[in-house]
């Protein structure tokens, strides 16, 4: 009976002196860094990671993917995006909330789950003109006591196996994307307004000179119409492309005005508003027959960022057709959801 006791009083010595060991030795937070390349330009590797919106299509934080209900507060992208997800322990919310976002190169957001405080860093590192490598370092809190510290201890090879998964959807995810290298595009979401548009609808074939030719022949109509019926032009020549087929060009031509509204559009003319609503705009700066590499990486950003295009694109000539080609400006509006 003895010998039973003793045995019995040394396993609980050597317990404490494991629990105690772990609790003074181990760390109370576990760090698991992983790395992955993917066969997309840097700027598009770092607009996916960088959008909350984007994150639980290959996050492995359990309870956020594409049937949780979660919430967003905080700007469209960069610093200050929140992502609510979830109760944790007590009631609390899960939270991921974006501290830091350094253009195109990393990402630190602080993470509070099951009221416990983490960290993950991104760093997103150019390794050729179309290809980069994302490194996930990440800070997972363990829990203070001496058991939540082992188990987080025998548990990082499957955190890391989680973490690998994660970045292997994200490769997938980000390769399926558009390959048009974004990094020099200047954009901006903002809004239109609806103002009186008199306008020719006009169809080209699909080349851009023949649109941009096509257009200009439209204008002088438009302009003849309008100083015959004494409308005035608020603002420069707009194109909106109604539809872009492969063979086909079909669009409107005019000129947004100012005054009132005639009982009816002039001969050969027609009468509406122009676009209006939430916009991505960007610059092109160029003949605007070259826009369309503009467009191109326009549309690649928004499929990086998960925002839906909803139209096709508006054309706004900000210089007249006889300014320097190499310097004419186009402001180009594509409509989003």
């Amino acid at each position: 009976m003895r010998i039973v006791i003793a045995g019995l009083v040394s396993i609980l010595v050597l317990a404490g002196a494991i629990l105690a060991g772990a609790h003074f030795l181990l760390p109370d937070s576990l760090t698991i860094a992983r790395s992955v390349d993917i066969s997309r330009p840097q700027a598009t590797v770092y607009t996916v990671v960088s959008n909350l919106r984007a994150w639980r299509e290959w996050t492995p934080q359990p309870g956020v993917d594409a049937a949780a209900q979660v919430t967003f507060e905080g700007p469209d992208m960069g610093k200050g995006q929140k992502l609510l997800w979830g109760a944790g322990e007590g009631g609390a919310r899960n939270a991921i909330t974006i501290v830091e976002a350094v253009p195109f190169t990393r990402v630190r957001a602080d993470t509070l789950i099951d009221r416990r405080e983490g960290r993950q860093v991104w760093d997103v590192a150019a390794t050729s003109a179309a290809t980069a490598r994302v490194t996930w370092t990440a800070h997972l809190p363990t829990g203070a006591m001496p058991w939540e510290k082992i188990s987080a201890f025998f548990g990082r090879g499957a955190a890391e196996a989680a973490h690998d998964a994660a970045l292997e959807r994200l490769r997938l995810l980000v390769e399926a994307l558009p390959a048009e290298n974004f990094s020099d595009l200047r954009v901006e979401f903002t809004t239109l307004p609806a103002r009186p548009f008199l306008h020719v609808e006009d169809e080209a074939g699909a080349d851009p000179r023949e649109v941009q030719a096509r257009f200009a022949q439209a204008l002088m109509l438009v302009q003849a119409a309008m100083g015959l019926n004494g409308l005035v032009p608020d603002g420069p020549a707009i194109l909106v492309i109604r539809e872009a087929r492969a063979d086909a060009t079909v669009f409107a031509a005019g000129f947004a005005f100012a005054g009132p509204v005639p009982a009816r559009a002039p001969v050969a003319m027609k009468l509406a508003t122009t676009p209006e609503g939430r916009m991505l705009r960007s610059t092109h700066v160029g003949p605007p027959e070259e826009a369309g590499a503009t467009i191109a990486r326009m549309k690649a950003f928004l499929a990086a960022s998960r925002v839906v295009r909803t139209g096709e694109p508006i054309m706004v000539m900000l210089d007249p057709p006889t300014a320097d080609p190499a310097a004419r400006r186009t402001d180009i509006f594509l409509p989003v959801g």
